[in-house]
């Protein structure tokens, strides 16, 4: 009797246990309440643990996407696929596993890879206008990966063009389809349809540097010096006032300011202002002096070396040195 009672009160204390177990959507509340207070070990740790033991009635799909978006969004994204990995091998017909399968691939540089999981989504129903984005993002990368073989890079030219020309057709307001589709446009020589592409991304955002910059290129090579100043300019004060958010902003911003400033330089000079062009000039050779560029991949060191012709230039001219009308 008394073995029987014992028994009672351990089974009796194992479903208090089991009822007061924390639910999944309790605990992925706390995560993210760890996470957004700067705690993403903490965070992590958690939902890590409660995938070792899980619940009966646990969502694993919530589980294993919460853990792929955390290590995702920490630019782990070895981590990140293998999440993303279980689901779409557990869940095939889930298509937002697929397409976050893509975003981590993306990641690693695995642009084929990743092309293949966006199409499997798309097949899936995520999102075509997204989907049409992403992948032409990737085949637009590759057209201009260094180790792209030449023949191969107009083919993903063109599959990167027709992909970002539907995901426009689907959603017109698309900021980065907008913008990589006139660069590619851009990089086949169309100047002013590259310019429509950029004003209507202008449009959507005002005033975004980048989108600037872009804008004042693309008169600078359609030879018409007073918009392309105007534009490369602002953009270059609008980056030179704003407050980049962590190393690598910093290095994007120092490398669109040189840029701007640097093709600008370009315009003063035919446009006899050679004072300004050389103030232009030198803010270019006091950002190339930065301690923290990083790599070589960057444009920097392409806009200190113009910015070295064009002074060669100047120095070489002395009627550059008189006096500019105003």
């Amino acid at each position: 009797m008394r073995a029987s009672i014992g028994l009672l009160v351990c089974v009796a204390a194992l479903l208090a246990q089991r009822a007061s177990a924390e639910s999944l959507e309790d605990l992925l509340a706390r995560s993210e309440a760890a996470y957004a207070s700067g705690q993403f070990d903490a965070s992590v740790a958690m939902l890590e643990a409660r995938l070792a033991a899980p619940e009966p009635a646990d969502n694993l799909v919530a589980l294993h996407g919460t853990l792929g978006d955390l290590y995702l969004e920490r630019a782990d994204a070895k981590r990140a696929l293998e999440h993303y990995d279980w689901i779409v091998a557990e869940h095939p017909d889930y298509a937002r596993g697929h397409y976050k399968r893509g975003l981590a691939l993306d990641q690693l540089a695995r642009f084929l890879e990743a092309i293949d999981a966006y199409a499997i989504a798309g097949e899936k129903h995520h999102d075509e206008a997204e989907i049409r984005g992403r992948i032409g993002v990737d085949y637009a990368i590759l057209a201009n990966l260094p180790e792209t073989p030449d023949t191969d890079r107009p083919h993903y030219g063109e599959l990167a063009r027709r992909s970002l020309t539907r995901a426009i057709e689907l959603d017109p307001r698309d900021p980065v389809a907008l913008g990589n589709l006139g660069d590619i446009i851009f990089n086949l020589g169309d100047f002013e349809q590259a310019l429509e592409y950029y004003e209507r991304l202008d449009r959507l955002e005002p005033s975004r540097p980048m989108t600037l910059a872009r804008i004042g290129n693309a008169h600078l090579q359609l030879k018409r010096c007073e918009p392309a100043v105007e534009n490369l300019l602002r953009a270059a004060k609008i980056l030179q006032e704003s407050k980049p958010r962590n190393a690598a902003d910093a290095r994007v911003f120092r490398d669109v300011e040189a840029f701007s400033r640097v093709r600008a330089a370009e315009c003063l000079i035919a446009l006899d202002r050679s004072r300004e062009a050389r103030s232009e000039i030198t803010r270019v050779l006091d950002l190339a002096k930065c301690t923290d560029c990083g790599s070589a991949n960057h444009g920097l060191d392409r806009s200190k070396a113009r910015a070295e012709q064009l002074l060669e230039q100047l120095d070489a001219s002395p009627a550059s040195n008189a006096p500019t009308a105003r």
